[in-house]
């Protein structure tokens, strides 16, 4: 059972609430919001640059984390999502006990693991609620410390909490170093096809103890150093990266997310 009742889960936002209270009272000393608005009402439409959407159809349903813990997300990512005809429901990994009904995938936003650890390990039923997902051939994609939350365990400090288990390992926190990245996808994956060129974000945050054979759907280069190949694929649906990929930098990801996903 979990430790505690969902709305008993203590709230560890990215920022306290003062500081939006702050924001709030600046802009409205000095900016003149209204006129900002005329401003905008009078400017020209913008021509589309996106690709036309996938076909006409029943939306792709996708599962999409969304609590205190899993907040770390580029929104151009779910706005390309919607945009490719993807219809997104919102769960949480702290409170829930099982996927929402009727999901054609799952995508893990990146996480403030260690802050959530304890309740994270505590809820086994959505362990394996996600486990009997993938097994099933569903299609899931996780990036930065989601991926780490789909280990056998991880390690903070010293102290071993259990993961989901979808990856046979064990991560291990270190220290911190944010770095701009490229990738390249360098097979077919549930992303898409390979060739695809992307930017985004990586942490180091987390470190994987020992090696496994799965195979590795990305190549990463980062400023200065050597690439490295990334991606982990457990399965033919699954993709779990390190990274945090804006796939407003490459559409195509999108695209080809939500296109595989209507062919499972």
């Amino acid at each position: 059972p979990l430790p505690r009742r969902a709305t008993e889960i203590h709230n560890l936002g990215a920022l306290p609430r003062q500081f939006f209270l702050e924001l709030s009272a600046i802009i409205q000393q000095s900016i003149d919001l209204d006129e900002l608005v005329r401003i905008a009402q009078r400017a020209p439409a913008l021509e589309g640059i996106l690709p036309r959407p996938l076909q006409e159809g029943p939306l792709t349903r996708i599962a999409v984390t969304d609590d205190s813990c899993f907040g770390v997300c580029f929104q151009d990512n779910l706005d390309l999502m919607r945009h490719y005809g993807a219809d997104l429901v919102g769960f949480s990994p702290l409170a829930d006990r099982k996927l929402p009904e009727g999901i054609n995938a799952v995508y893990l936003t990146g996480a403030y693991l260690e802050e959530y650890a304890e309740e994270l390990a505590a809820n086994r039923a959505l362990h394996g609620a996600l486990r009997e997902f993938v097994e099933a051939g569903g299609a899931l994609y996780a990036e930065g410390s989601a991926s780490t939350y789909l280990c056998e365990r991880f390690r903070s400090g010293e102290q071993y909490y259990a993961g989901v288990g979808i990856l046979p390992t064990t991560a291990e926190s270190q220290g911190e170093s944010l770095s701009y990245c490229d990738g390249v996808t360098t097979c077919e994956s549930v992303l898409g096809s390979s060739g695809l060129l992307c930017k985004g974000i990586t942490t180091e945050h987390w470190r994987i103890s020992r090696e496994f054979p799965v195979l590795k759907c990305l190549q990463i280069a980062k400023p200065s150093q050597r690439s490295i190949a990334e991606g982990f694929a457990p399965s033919p649906n699954t993709l779990l990266t390190s990274g945090l990929w804006h796939w407003g930098s490459c559409p195509e990801l999108a695209e080809g997310f939500v296109a595989r996903i209507r062919t499972l």
